[in-house]
């Protein structure tokens, strides 16, 4: 019996260290961007979750380190992004500077209703992202973002996750990204080894010189029950050499036209593509129309139709 004991204290103490870590909730309770002491703002949020820590953050609770922070909006508010000043990294103004660490960060809509908008008020893009944990946004609208500047570096008027190192995975669950623009990359550029997922969401009504409303240059990318669709400056690119680097499923993407660059339409993949279920029609390319893959290309149950490119698909 008392074998029986410990092996069972053993078996549950593995469980348990197996167990995915705790998320901390923190609640933003105004739609102001300028922080009060009061309330806790979403930038404020972003603050905490990122510093794990409630110093300088004093209306919001402490994010956690060693768990996934998840920041809970209120369905229906905008909150928008009104202390200007683009440039900084330190979360003060601008784009919300947000460190996911090791442990993750969510920012979600919090009941159901409307979704709560993130607005960047053309002044900065919405979320500036680094650290190695996952990102999932869910729920959520984010528009009018705007990089700043016409470099190449200026991307993402949305979504920026750099650093090369990171294996961070990014989701879009239920989220809505339009009237978002950059120099490159209109809406979202992820160079983390994890890659991306969209799913159940629409990029629309990006505005870019080059590189698609959605580039993905470190890991996979992954499209499934989402449109990506009528946008400037194309649709989306993956940049992950090797198999199974973009996979598009029950999605649609359509109506997309290159930017100033004359480059991409609807999809451009440095690996292995795979659509399935999907529609990619109506895209313009400067030399890609349609889907141009550079490895092998897997096409089941779907239709690719009135696009146009030299190097059309």
């Amino acid at each position: 019996m008392k074998r029986l004991l410990t092996a069972a204290l053993a078996i549950a103490g593995a469980l348990a260290a197996a167990a995915p870590a705790s998320a901390e909730t923190i609640t933003v309770t105004t739609p102001l961007d300028a922080p009060s002491g009061l309330e806790c703002s979403l930038r404020e949020a972003v603050g905490a979750a990122s510093d794990n820590s409630a110093t300088g953050h004093e209306g919001c609770a402490a994010g956690e380190a060693g768990a996934e922070d998840v920041i809970v909006l209120e369905a229906g508010v905008v909150y928008s992004l009104t202390l200007t000043g683009a440039g900084e990294d330190s979360n003060a103004s601008g784009d919300l500077d947000l460190d996911t660490g090791s442990a993750g960060a969510a920012l979600v809509a919090g009941g159901p209703g409307a979704r709560p908008t993130l607005d960047g008020a053309l002044g900065d893009r919405i979320l500036d992202v680094t650290g190695d944990g996952d990102l999932r946004i869910e729920g959520l609208r984010l528009a009018r973002g705007a990089a700043p500047g016409v470099e190449s570096t200026d991307t993402a008027g949305a979504v920026r996750w750099t650093g090369a190192a990171a294996d961070g995975v990014l989701t879009l669950r239920d989220a809505l990204l339009e009237d978002n623009s950059a120099a490159i990359a209109g809406a979202i550029d992820t160079e983390t080894t994890g890659g991306a997922l969209i799913e159940d969401s629409t990029v629309r009504d990006t505005q870019t010189n080059d590189e698609g409303a959605v580039r993905v240059r470190g890991g996979p990318a992954t499209v499934r029950r989402s449109a990506i669709v009528d946008n400037l400056g194309g649709g989306l690119v993956g940049q992950m050499e090797g198999a199974g680097a973009v996979t598009i499923e029950e999605s649609t993407v359509a109506r997309n036209r290159f930017g100033a660059d004359l480059s991409v339409g609807g999809v451009f993949s440095a690996g292995g593509t795979s659509v399935e279920n999907s529609t990619v029609s109506g895209n313009l390319g400067g030399f890609v129309g349609g889907v141009h893959s550079k490895g092998p290309l897997q096409v089941r149950f779907s239709t690719i139709t009135g696009n146009g490119a030299p190097e059309d698909v």
